[in-house]
């Protein structure tokens, strides 16, 4: 029986979506605790380390997105690729497991697994140094001298160049399937692709980061490396529902190419004049050095070829512009955990002494994240559906590159209300001049946090999930609509990098402000009297706001990020169709396949005959 586009379409957004939401969920079972994992025991790295080594997992996850994307557009296409790294993925994800291996909820491990090389000297993992004393606690550790060192940056990096790869196609591939209606449902399956990633971040957070917390990071690693399997099946269950198109080549040795070659006639063509310059006419002279690779100007390529080269320029341009916003985003899964880590997460009004039993219901830190991933989960839809048809039928179109502006002044609301709180927190932690201690067990170590509630952090993400409904979801959208169609992979993953860039620059700035504002005592503990965390936030806060202005100004410049879909009309069934965008465009045609390789020519009649068929917006 023949299936028609409409069924094609929700059965292949619903296993995409699905198996984003399995690959999330695994992806922030290991962000939301990773810095705790490593900082207690057995592990018990330095906080600064711990903080640098998720700052380099995500960073590389990101960054290793552009090699994924040029897999897909050049060798193995967008489906093949997704279902090759999402092997590797699973294969870095085994490491996890065995870098905690005690399964029994009611152990508490003292040792590293026999495998580590080394082990670090812990000072509060039975709590026999309540009060704390400095037991060579001050000796500065490399990232590479830790704990397990070689097998904690094996398993994170071959995970993130699992993850990358998936990252950098998923999203373009599953854009790829509703193409055809336009515009507006690229918006909404943006929307619904971001709402689904936060709905997989929702359960990590609410479920396996309370079990990492309190039961055992064994198991709380082991189901959500289940489920990525149970995410990749899904989606290749789909291949037949699927719209593929071919790889369109080495589109990155062609962009080498042209680059070289533009610049290369462009230098020699400055020694020759006018007059003598052959094929060069005076009417229409080059608007670049790169035009000079085209064929009417000497070249060996095609118009589209180089336009696409330069297109791809401008858009890398305002990309970089957007690293402030990555820079503040990634610090609620680092530095916001080890503020809240050091805040009160029990709702005891007495300090927890070695002496008590400790019986008290203790908020998990990384619960903290749930504001931000409930905002989102509530303001997607609210926006897509409600709002943004609202200003649409008003006249008040909010282009891209406004949401990505609004978004980014929510990110520099975000780290000031986070530096405010850490400066009211040591306040309080030195009160009168003194130590104020509030001693916390989380899983078998002790933490010196002060007596303040850590629920005052709720404001800063909930500003960070304000910002990601904004710029996230707009800069994603930005990413696919601005992409010529034989760059969408390479395009994709340049976006990916630019974030990857952000939290490797939020590495650097750790190293940069060591000994500043961070320093070694007490294991890198952030209550130092000469720490200063607030500074920090505040020093991110005034990068992010000039970052804004900068953005803005750029994206103006190259007119990028301007355009405003439209909702034109509907049918005689009532169902939206779409005429800001054309329904197929002929590029498309010749390449648009049904689970198929075949090859560019032949076109698919069921795409073709059913046009105006009533698919719903995603």
């Amino acid at each position: 029986m023949r299936i028609s586009v409409h069924s094609r379409t929700i059965a292949a957004c619903t296993m995409i979506l699905g198996s984003v939401i399995f690959e999330r969920i695994a992806f922030y079972s290991i962000v939301s605790n990773l810095v705790m994992f490593l900082n207690q025991d057995p592990l018990h790295w330095m906080s600064y380390n711990a903080v640098m080594a998720l700052f380099v997992f995500t960073g590389l996850s990101y960054m290793t997105a552009l090699f994924g994307g040029w897999i897909a557009d050049s060798i193995l296409g967008k489906f093949k690729t997704i279902v090759l790294f999402f092997f590797v993925y699973i294969g870095g994800y085994v490491c996890m497991p065995l870098l905690h291996p005690y399964p029994n909820p009611s152990s508490k491990p003292q040792e590293a697994p026999q495998w580590c090389s080394q082990s670090n000297l812990s000072l509060n993992s039975s709590g026999d140094n309540i009060p704390w004393t400095p037991i060579d606690g001050n000796r500065y550790r490399a990232p590479y001298e830790e704990t397990c060192a070689w097998l904690v940056w094996l398993g994170l990096g071959i995970m993130a160049i699992g993850n990358g790869g998936v990252k950098a196609n998923i999203a373009p591939f599953g854009a790829d399937q509703v193409k055809m209606l336009g515009s507006t449902s690229t918006r909404g399956f943006f929307n619904w692709f971001y709402w689904s990633i936060n709905l997989g971040a929702l359960v990590a957070l609410g479920l396996f980061a309370f079990v990492q917390q309190e039961l055992s990071f064994f198991w709380g690693y082991v189901v959500p490396g289940m489920l990525l399997c149970v995410g990749t099946i899904l989606f290749i269950c789909g291949f037949c529902f699927y719209v593929m198109k071919p790889p369109s080549g080495s589109i990155l040795s062609n962009i080498v190419k042209i680059i070289f070659q533009g610049c290369r006639l462009s230098a020699r063509n400055k020694k020759i004049t006018t007059s003598s310059s052959s094929g060069v006419h005076s009417m229409d002279p080059p608007e670049g050095c790169l035009d000079r690779a085209k064929l009417r100007f000497g070249g060996s390529f095609h118009d589209n070829c180089v336009d696409d080269v330069r297109s791809l320029g401008r858009v890398l341009l305002v990309f970089l512009a957007i690293i402030p916003y990555w820079i503040v985003y990634f610090q609620m899964e680092t530095t916001f955990i080890v503020q809240g880590l050091h805040m009160k997460l029990d709702f005891d009004k007495n300090d927890s002494k070695k002496s008590q039993e400790i019986t008290t219901f203790k908020l998990p830190a990384a619960w903290l994240s749930l504001f931000d991933i409930i905002f989102l989960i509530v303001l997607i839809p609210l926006m897509d559906r409600v709002v943004y048809p609202a200003l649409d039928r008003r006249g008040h179109h909010l282009s891209l590159r406004g949401r990505i502006f609004i978004g980014m002044i929510f990110g520099v609301f975000a780290v000031g209300c986070a530096g405010g709180l850490e400066s009211w927190r040591m306040h309080i932690y030195w009160l009168n001049g003194t130590e104020n201690v509030h001693w916390q067990e989380i899983g078998n170590t002790y933490y010196r946090a002060a007596g303040i509630n850590i629920l005052w952090q709720i404001p800063q993400y909930t500003l960070i999930g304000v910002s990601e409904v904004f710029a996230s979801v707009a800069s994603l959208e930005l990413a696919y609509s601005t992409a010529p169609k034989s760059m969408q992979g390479i395009i994709m993953g340049l976006f990916w990098f630019t974030q990857g860039l952000g939290s490797i620059l939020g590495t650097l700035l750790t190293l940069a402000f060591h000994n500043v504002w961070f320093f070694d005592w007490d294991e890198g503990d952030i209550n130092c009297q000469q720490c200063h965390l607030d500074y920090y936030f505040f020093f991110l806060a005034g990068v992010q706001f000039l970052g804004a202005f900068a953005f803005y100004g750029i994206s103006c410049k190259l007119k990028i990020g301007g355009s405003i879909p439209i909702r034109h009309h509907t049918n005689s069934g009532g169902s939206e169709v779409f005429g800001s965008t054309p329904t197929l465009d002929a590029d498309d045609d010749a390449s648009v396949q049904y689970g198929s390789t075949r090859p560019p020519g032949v076109r698919q009649d069921s795409v073709a005959s059913n046009n105006s068929a009533s698919i719903p917006v995603m």
